[in-house]
């Protein structure tokens, strides 16, 4: 990362901006594109911030009851 905002075109314009790194952490269920991933790769202070990505296959007729789940 610091190699890419340091030497990078697109990354020295981004480096005095806002940015974050991610860490994995814990997996819940299985993706086959992942299948290595174990299910827990670290440790985490409940304190802090987290982000949560989802991956899902979803079908078209099932998108509302999904957007009914977030805020």
């Amino acid at each position: 990362m610091e190699r890419f905002l340091a030497d990078d075109a697109l990354g020295r314009r981004l480096a005095d901006g806002w940015h974050v790194r991610l860490q994995y952490l814990r997996r819940y269920g299985e993706v086959a594109a992942l299948a290595g991933l174990p299910v827990q790769a670290g440790r985490w202070d409940p304190e802090e911030p987290m982000v949560a990505v989802t991956l899902a296959r979803l079908k078209l007729f099932e998108l509302p009851r999904f957007r009914l789940l977030l805020p």
